[in-house]
């Protein structure tokens, strides 16, 4: 809740309350005017950010005026006080201020405080924070977010898993995966999710207070064609954004997952790029609302990423992703698999100069492009990625492959096995350890897996530092 309105002091009376896609830096007098440039900035066009809501802003003394198609505000600020109005394109270069977004202060942690124009607290989180405005925005803290895929309940017995039978206090955050889409509605995927499964799965949360659910939409196997046709008009992620409030809120999920892969490739068009993004800057929006009305936490808003520079160039603008989203599950692995002609393991740690497949690189490629570490969670495979070996004798990293090995006994999918299948793999193989990569892989007469263990594991959150993480639970 904004103790105060977003504005200098002596601009009390304003208020934002309407919305206009552009986030409003509030900068002190006191701030070098290299920060706050009193100049006309384009903070949208059709060019860098193809949005219905175009904006511009005129960031002078005594005034700032905000312009959309919707409508047209004006904010006085003090002699002497400047804001920048930055969406889209422009980077946000402005490293001291308060950050709004739309009604809603959301503070940035961004050093000397004591020069922020503007006394707040952050909009209600799932947890208490000071109500400073030094305080971290929502995803700042360490997480270890789990997958749970729906799928893992069909398996034989005992590799059948329900909801119940997850340790509610082994992660902080626990992903359901997945919910489909009919008619640009979320929609549960089975029609024993929203009887049995969905009330089984949250109902966790009586056993541990502190973790927090939230319902994945998408995947692999869910394809681009219905992300697409739901992203073309505002209508339609209307839609889909009232539908997802609506399902989120009755089944008591604190937030939404979107795994969508990819924008702008597998048959998504290239426009499917930005318009992702207006869908996560409107679901932002309308997440923001629907706390302020009900007086609840916000929902959360994630998003499952390449770790692929070739897919992250085409798919994403990293940075416009890292401000408005709580966290960023980096798909840190599947870099290696039967559909390639040599062994090459799963989830490598590092890689080869000039080589992109591995952990190490997806994260501080990321990093690079402007996504802020607080938000990066690195993925740590429970599972791995077998091969089929040309030559017996040949049983090295890069060695001569044929196809994947076996299917599991309870997967049942050539090409993959989950870790406990793993284990009982490897009480007859012989087993040895990629010292540049940091991992583990074992082989058994033709058959070939590169898997992670702990030691893997304590070197992965030994190289993501401060930085979180996430578990991928076997699909």
């Amino acid at each position: 809740m904004v103790r105060k309105s977003c504005l200098p002091p002596q601009s009390q009376g304003a208020s934002l309350t309407e919305r206009c896609s552009v986030w409003c830096v509030l900068c002190s007098p006191s701030l070098p005017r290299l920060l706050c440039p009193a100049s006309l900035i384009r903070c949208s066009s059709a060019e860098d950010f193809p949005s219905r809501h175009l904006c511009r802003s005129v960031c002078q003394d005594p005034g700032l005026r905000i312009h959309s198609e919707q409508h047209s505000i004006r904010h006085s600020f003090p002699p002497g006080a400047s804001a920048v109005g930055v969406a889209g394109g422009p980077d946000l270069r402005v490293t001291l201020g308060c950050v709004c977004l739309g009604s809603v202060l959301v503070a940035r942690p961004l050093g000397l405080c004591s020069q922020c124009s503007v006394e707040a607290e952050l909009h209600p989180l799932l947890w208490s924070l000071p109500a400073n405005v030094c305080s971290p925005l929502p995803g700042a803290a360490h997480k270890l977010v789990c997958y749970f895929t729906s799928w893992a309940q069909g398996r034989p017995s005992p590799a059948s898993i329900l909801p119940r039978d997850l340790d509610p206090f082994l992660c902080t955050h626990l992903i359901f995966a997945f919910a489909s889409m009919n008619n640009n509605q979320i929609v549960a995927k089975d029609s024993q999710d929203e009887k049995i499964t969905y009330p089984e799965f949250n109902k966790l949360k009586q056993r541990n207070r502190e973790l927090r659910t939230l319902l994945s939409i998408g995947g692999w196997n869910f394809g681009t064609t219905r992300f697409t046709t739901m992203l073309s008009t505002l209508s339609s992620r209307e839609r889909f954004i009232g539908s997802v409030v609506s399902l989120l809120r009755r089944h008591k999920f604190d937030g939404l997952d979107l795994f969508f892969l990819y924008p702008g490739l597998r048959g998504s068009p290239k426009s499917d790029r930005w318009t992702f993004l207006l869908l996560i800057e409107e679901l932002l929006f309308a997440f923001q609302q629907e706390a302020t009305l009900t007086m609840r936490p916000r929902l959360l808003l994630s998003a499952a990423v390449s770790g692929d520079p070739h897919i992250i160039q085409t798919a994403y603008d990293v940075r416009l992703l890292g401000r408005l989203l709580d966290f960023i599950n980096v798909l840190s692995y599947d870099f290696h698999g039967s559909w390639e002609m040599f062994t090459g393991h799963n989830s490598p740690l590092f890689s080869l100069s000039g080589d992109p497949s591995s952990s190490a690189y997806a994260m501080n490629y990321w990093r690079k492009l402007g996504a802020p570490p607080e938000k990066l969670l690195m993925g740590f495979p429970t599972y791995g990625r077998t091969f089929r070996l040309l030559k017996t004798s040949k049983n090295g990293l890069q060695a001569k492959a044929v196809g994947p090995a076996s299917p599991g006994k309870y997967t049942k999918q050539a090409g993959f096995l989950a870790y406990y299948e793993i284990c009982s793999f490897l009480q007859r193989a012989t087993k040895r350890w990629i010292d540049f990569q940091h991992v583990p892989y074992a082989y058994k007469g033709k058959e070939w897996v590169g898997y992670d263990d702990a030691t893997s594991f304590s070197y992965k959150f030994g190289d993501c530092g401060h930085c979180c993480y996430i578990q991928n639970i076997p699909p």
